[in-house]
C-alpha cells in the first residue's frame, strides 16, 4: 500500500472516528439508560415486534436499565406508571406516530389512526353520539346474543367439547355488527368459523403488522401470493371492507335493520342536511370496530373463562355468585357482583389482548420524565402490558389472582389502563365491559361444573401476537363434567 494510500485511509478512519465522537456528545438522548448498540440502530425491537416478542423484549431491558431506556437511535421505551401518564394523560401534547398513517382499510383515515387531536375529536364526538344514541339497546342486544353463544357452546359440549375460543369470537362479531350496523352478520347462527370474514379478522393483527412494515405496493402483491399464510393476511382489508360496505348499504336500503350507531348517525345527516361521514369514512370506522373489539373482548372472554374453569374452588364460587341474580338480571346487577368482577379487571391486567407498543411523538420542547429530559422529535413507547407487570404495584404480577381487585389500592387503580386513557382512550370500553360481564354471567349461570377438556395444556394459552395477543393454541377446549 502507498504512502498515499495510507493516507487517505487513516483519514477516512480517523474522521468517522471523531464524527462519531462528536455525534455521541452532541446527541441529546446520549445520557439516557440503554444496552450501548441502541446508540446505533434499533433493528433489535423492530425485529422483536416483527416477531412478536416487544414486550418481553422490552421487559428484559426495563428490569435491567430502569423505567426510561434507550432502544434506538431516536427511540425511547418508558415503562412507569407517571411516565405512561405523562404521554397519554390529559394535557399531553404527544401525538400519534406517522406510522398510523400506514393503517388503512380503504382510502380514509379512521378514529384509531388519526394524529392530528382537533381531528381526532370531531370524530370522536361524532361517534361518541352514535354509541350513547344505542344505550338502551346495548343491554337488550348483548343479553340476547349472549344467551345465543351460550346456549352453542352448551349444544356443542353435549357432543364431547366446545370451544369456547370460536364462539366468543362469533358472540363479539355479532354485537359490534349489530350495534354498528343494526345487523348481526350472523356468525353465531351459522358457526361462523367458515365465513370469510370471521377468518380476515383472525388474521387483522398481522395485517396491520404488514401495513406499517411494507411499502404499500408490495403489500398490494401480498395477496396474491403463493403462500397460503401471506395470500390470506394480504386479502383482510379487502375481505372486511367489502362486508362492512354491504352492511351498510343495506342499512340505507332496508327496513329489517334495528336501531344502530350507523342509523343515527344517517339520520343527524337527514336532519342537518349535511352529512358527518362519507360512505367511505363510515365504513372505514366500522371495519376498524371490528377488527379493534372482536378479538380482543373474544380474547379476554376466553382467559376469564378458562382461569374459572382451570379452578374448581374459583369456578363454584362464581357459579355461587352468578346464582343469585335473577333469571332477567340487568347489567347494573351484574356489575355488583364482587367476585366475578375482579376476575374480570384482573383478566384485563393480565391478558390484556391489545397490548401493542403504542408510539408517541414527543412534542417541541421535549417532556421531561423521571429526570431524563426526552427532547422533541423522539420517539416514545409505551404499553399498558408493561405496567401492569410492575411488581411494586402488582405483587407477582405474572400469577394471576382473582380476588386481586376486590380491593385495589389506588395506584393499582391508577396502572389498570387496559382501554389507554385520556383523550384516545377507547370509544368502545363500556360496551365491551358490559359484554364480558353479561357473557361469563350467563356462561356460568347455564354451564355449571364445565371442566377443560383432557386435550387443552397452558402452552395452548400463551399468549402470542403483537397487534393483538391471542392465545397460541387457537382455541380452548372445554367438556361436561
Amino acid at each position: 500500500m502507498s504512502t498515499t494510500t495510507l493516507l487517505v485511509v487513516v483519514s477516512i478512519i480517523l474522521s468517522i472516528t471523531l464524527k462519531a465522537i462528536f455525534d455521541y456528545h452532541r446527541d441529546p438522548l446520549s445520557s439516557l439508560p440503554g444496552p450501548w448498540y441502541t446508540r446505533l440502530t434499533g433493528i433489535p425491537l423492530f425485529y422483536a415486534r416483527a416477531v412478536g416478542t416487544s414486550r418481553t423484549h422490552l421487559r428484559d431491558i426495563h428490569n435491567r436499565y430502569g423505567p426510561v431506556v434507550r432502544v434506538g437511535p431516536k427511540e425511547v421505551s418508558i415503562n412507569s406508571v407517571d411516565g405512561y401518564y405523562k404521554v397519554h394523560g390529559v394535557g399531553s401534547r404527544c401525538i400519534k406516530a406517522p406510522v398510523f398513517d400506514s393503517i388503512r382499510f380503504s382510502h380514509s383515515p379512521m378514529l384509531f389512526t388519526m394524529r392530528d387531536p382537533r381531528l381526532h375529536a370531531q370524530r370522536k364526538r361524532i361517534l361518541g353520539r352514535g354509541f350513547t344514541a344505542m344505550r338502551e339497546e346495548q343491554e337488550i342486544k348483548i343479553h340476547r346474543l349472549a344467551k345465543l353463544a351460550v346456549s352453542s357452546i352448551k349444544k356443542e359440549a353435549e357432543k364431547g367439547r366446545s370451544d369456547v375460543y370460536k364462539w366468543w369470537r362469533c358472540l363479539a362479531v355479532d354485537v359490534i355488527s349489530e350495534m354498528a350496523v343494526g345487523k348481526p352478520f350472523g356468525l353465531l347462527q351459522s358457526d361462523g368459523q367458515h365465513l370469510p370474514v370471521y377468518k380476515a379478522l383472525g388474521n387483522a393483527g398481522p395485517s396491520v403488522i404488514l401495513q406499517v412494515i411494507l411499502p404499500s405496493w408490495l403489500l398490494s402483491l401480498t395477496k396474491w401470493s403463493p403462500i397460503t399464510w401471506l395470500r390470506d393476511v394480504g386479502q383482510v382489508t379487502e375481505i372486511i371492507f367489502n362486508r362492512v360496505t354491504a352492511a351498510l348499504r343495506e342499512v340505507k336500503l332496508s327496513p329489517t335493520c334495528g336501531p344502530s350507531m350507523v342509523g343515527h348517525i344517517l339520520s343527524q345527516d337527514k336532519m342537518s342536511k349535511k352529512p358527518a361521514l362519507s360512505d367511505d369514512e363510515l365504513g372505514s370506522e366500522v371495519a376498524m370496530m371490528l377488527v379493534a373489539g372482536s378479538d380482543s373482548t373474544a380474547a379476554t372472554l376466553t382467559y376469564a373463562t378458562w382461569e374459572i374453569i382451570r379452578d374448581p374452588e374459583l369456578r363454584r364460587k362464581i357459579e355461587d355468585e352468578v346464582a343469585t341474580l335473577g333469571s332477567d338480571f340487568t347489567t347494573q346487577d351484574v356489575e355488583s357482583l364482587p367476585l366475578l368482577s375482579s376476575v374480570l379487571e384482573e383478566a384485563l391486567r393480565m391478558y390484556n389482548p391489545a397490548a401493542a407498543l403504542v408510539e408517541r411523538l414527543v412534542p417541541p420542547g421535549g417532556i421531561t420524565v423521571h429526570g431524563w429530559h426526552i427532547p422533541g422529535g423522539t420517539m416514545v413507547y409505551t404499553t399498558g402490558w408493561l405496567i401492569s407487570r410492575l411488581e411494586e404495584v402488582f405483587p407477582s404480577p405474572d400469577t394471576f389472582d382473582a380476588y386481586r381487585f376486590l380491593n385495589p389500592t389506588s395506584e393499582q387503580k391508577r396502572a389498570h389502563v387496559p382501554f389507554n386513557i385520556g383523550s384516545r382512550s377507547c370509544i368502545g370500553m363500556h360496551l365491551a365491559r358490559m359484554e364480558i360481564l353479561v357473557t361469563l354471567a350467563t356462561f356460568f349461570r347455564e354451564c355449571k361444573g364445565m371442566q377443560l377438556h383432557n386435550d387443552m395444556t397452558d402452552s395452548m394459552m400463551a399468549q402470542e401476537g403483537e397487534f393483538f395477543i391471542v392465545p397460541q393454541g387457537g382455541r380452548c377446549d372445554i367438556k361436561i363434567s
